[in-house]
């Protein structure tokens, strides 16, 4: 009976011991796992910063080109509403080529023959001037 009680400590000691080991083998897992989901957590991270700053340039390019859109918009306005009014003048040089020659289909004219008149192609040929 002697050695029961020590034998009785040893298998106590070694199961101890096991299970020391076992849950230090998990926290080790588990430490590791913590910090791959930290490195990947930094990297979204960063991607993020990365994504609002390219949406903050573009919103920024959008209004700046918005605005200019809108200065153009306007200033084309004034303008057709001085060249209606008769403050300005619109001079357009140009210059006619034989019609005979042109090659153009006659279906690519039909938009302008309701704007042209044909007293207005007479009145601007180079030799009425």
């Amino acid at each position: 009976m002697r050695w029961t009680i020590p034998g009785m400590i040893m298998v106590l000691l070694a199961s101890l011991l096991s299970v020391a080991v076992y849950y230090r083998h998990q926290y080790q897992q588990s430490e590791q796992a913590l910090q791959k989901a930290v490195l990947e957590l930094v990297q979204h991270q960063a991607s993020l910063k990365q994504l609002r700053q390219k949406i903050k340039t573009v919103s920024q390019l959008d209004a700046q080109h918005t605005k200019a859109l809108e200065h153009n918009k306007n200033l084309v306005a004034q303008l057709e509403r001085d060249v209606a009014d008769g403050r300005r003048r619109l001079r357009v040089k140009a210059t006619c080529h034989d019609l005979s020659t042109n090659t153009t289909p006659p279906d690519l004219l039909t938009p302008l023959n309701g704007i042209i008149s044909s007293s207005e192609t007479e009145s601007t040929s180079p030799g009425s001037k």
